[in-house]
């Protein structure tokens, strides 16, 4: 059985795009995946890096949910 999934990387890697822009494309991708019918969607937790975007894995998926 084949499984499908995304993974919400929240690191912006692009010198123009702003921080907001990057977590507003990271929502609408995560918005996508679910109309593509997508199987999971997971969210990236940067260990032991003073960079997160993303500091509540948990609470950013009940909200995408």
């Amino acid at each position: 059985m084949l499984h499908v999934g995304v993974n919400l990387g929240f690191g912006n890697l692009h010198e123009k795009l702003t921080d907001e822009e990057m977590f507003q494309g990271e929502l609408g991708l995560a918005e996508l995946a679910d109309r593509l019918g997508d199987d999971s969607l997971w969210a990236v937790e940067h260990h032991f890096d003073d960079y997160a975007m993303c500091p509540d894995n948990v609470l950013l998926l009940a909200h995408v949910a």
